[in-house]
């Protein structure tokens, strides 16, 4: 398992041969039966295979020409890569099998030059599948600029050696793959999807001649639409029948509208009916890119974690991460608007909560929002809002005179006393960023029942911010039952509450969400950032 194969990894030789380097980077570049760059231009992979070949220059992988039991394991391993959302080509696997089955039949005869660059093609994939598997096929920090997650050393060197040498292949990089039950959900969907993917009797239904589709409104298609649902899990098998949409019906293409996000009414307008009938797979992709995602997570958590994915508008707190766990608490959430105010994917590390906070207002809002409201409105809009300024160099309260409203943004600024109109509610959580990102509550709860919530300046509204102040409150010190949570939020007076136990917070991106009783939720791609992440996966690795 893991800890074997990284005890393995810890005690290989480490030492860096430059002339093998250079005798690598000479290497004429072949081409792969697939068309992609063999492994003679993988620069990523280069300083593992200088440390691993540095001290034995014997073949790690074959025995007098012979291919051992380990090089044949990896290479049927990544033959099946897809599996786990990742490329075959990305790992040369044609072109891999291709010089094992050129060994098979003409042994040393083949040459020595054949021989080392097999023996090396192999070192070169292994190395690029542990990269890929412990921190994924893409950096995160590419992807996300500002997503720093712990570093998670690994001796990819060492790894490789020990998977040569006496490695059980698929079970010791199975053990570099995140240890998260959705996860593992995940790579199940997969396979579910492909499947359906290829069945050729799951034919499209056609559209409707007339949308919107209601209840009881006769439809051609209604037994395609059937098994559609049953498919993908929505409506059990049996139910309903006829050229009607029926009852069955609805009540499937609800449970299918939640899945999507969309709001639960059983009416297939123009964008359930885009659902619908939506490739299998581009819901493949979906699950490909959350794959990726999942595998940029670390390992383990310094804290309880809290987890943010904005396009399911979902708030996830763990009080541990494994192959068994689920979130003890769940809560909606509003996000930034898309294409104004986008929330950031990023991490942080909750170290404190504000009960009955100010609201300090962002100078743009200030100035694009408050400013012009208060010209018109004057002292009295100010009031009636629980505005009050201030001055930006000393932060002392400065009156509110048509002169002072007229310098908001310039040397005077705003804030919202703390009360039941407060925009931030009755707490918020801090995790100190360079976004001024943070959750908080809100006054406005009816955006919580709609299905897409991209409605705020970019920080995140919680649904549940007492249930979330319990959660982080529980182990600490004072006695934080309900009632002191509530008479906290309600008090009036800011009260800053410092965390002994820090919870880390991960505001994350994924399109494709799995549950328990295999089905997924596919989301759309509110921020546009799967098609960021598709275009720096289409990118030769580097």
């Amino acid at each position: 398992m893991l800890h074997r194969a990284l005890e393995r990894a810890r005690r290989a030789p480490r030492t860096i041969a430059l002339a093998l380097a250079t005798t690598i980077v000479a290497l004429p570049a072949r081409t792969s039966a697939q068309g992609t760059a063999s492994w003679t231009t993988w620069r990523d992979a280069a300083p593992a295979l200088d440390s691993l070949h540095a001290a034995d220059p014997a073949p790690l992988w074959l025995v007098d020409c012979i291919p051992t039991a380990q090089a044949r394991a990896l290479v049927r391993w990544l033959a099946r890569v897809d599996s786990l959302g990742l490329a075959p080509r990305d790992f040369d696997a044609t072109g891999n099998a291709a010089r094992l089955d050129r060994l098979d039949r003409e042994r040393c005869t083949a040459g020595e030059a054949v021989v080392r660059d097999t023996d090396r093609a192999l070192s070169a994939a292994a190395v690029r599948a542990v990269r890929a598997l412990w921190l994924g096929r893409v950096n995160a920090r590419e992807a996300h600029a500002d997503l720093r997650f712990p570093r998670q050393v690994i001796d990819r060197a060492g790894f490789v050696r020990g998977l040569a040498a006496t490695g059980n292949v698929g079970a010791d990089l199975a053990a570099l793959e995140p240890p998260f039950a959705p996860y593992q959900w995940l790579v199940a969907a997969l396979h579910r999807y492909r499947t359906l993917a290829a069945d050729t009797t799951l034919a499209m239904p056609r559209r409707p001649a007339t949308l919107p589709l209601r209840p009881g409104d006769p439809y051609e298609d209604a037994e395609l639409l059937r098994r559609k649902l049953v498919a993908v899990q929505d409506l059990a098998a049996g139910e309903g029948s006829g050229a009607t949409y029926d009852s069955a019906l609805v009540a499937a293409v609800r449970r299918f509208q939640r899945r999507h996000g969309q709001r639960a009414d059983g009416v297939i307008g123009p964008a359930t009916w885009a659902r619908l009938v939506r490739p299998f797979g581009q819901r493949i992709r979906q699950i490909e890119l959350a794959l990726e995602r999942f595998r940029w997570l670390p390992r383990s958590f310094a804290g309880e974690p809290i987890l943010v994915n904005l396009p399911e508008f979902t708030l996830y707190a763990f009080r541990a991460m494994g192959r068994d766990t689920v979130a003890a608490d769940t809560m909606n959430v509003v996000i930034g608007r898309a294409y104004k105010s986008q929330t950031p994917v990023f991490t942080g590390e909750m170290s404190y909560l504000v009960f009955s906070p100010f609201w300090e207002v962002p100078p743009g809002i200030g100035v694009r929002e408050i400013r012009p409201k208060a010209l018109r409105g004057g002292a009295a809009y100010l009031a009636r809002n629980d505005y009050i300024l201030a001055s930006t160099a000393t932060g002392a309260t400065v009156p509110s005179t048509a002169a002072n409203i007229a310098r908001i943004g310039r040397g005077v600024r705003v804030r919202q006393l703390p009360g039941p109109g407060n925009s931030l509610g009755g707490v918020k959580f801090m995790f100190p960023n360079e976004f001024n990102v943070y959750l908080h509550d809100t006054p406005s709860r009816r955006l919580f029942e709609e299905a897409q919530r991209d409605y705020s300046h970019g920080c995140v509204r919680v649904a549940d911010p007492a249930g979330l102040a319990a959660f982080v409150l529980r182990d600490e010190r004072g006695d934080w039952t309900p009632d002191a949570i509530h008479a906290a939020m309600t008090a009036g007076r800011e009260r800053r509450v410092p965390l002994a136990r820090p919870h880390p917070v991960f505001i994350i991106y994924a399109t494709a969400v799995p549950r328990r009783d295999g089905s997924v939720r596919f989301l759309d791609d509110v921020y546009g950032l799967d098609a960021e992440l598709e275009t720096l996966l289409a990118r030769a690795p580097r």
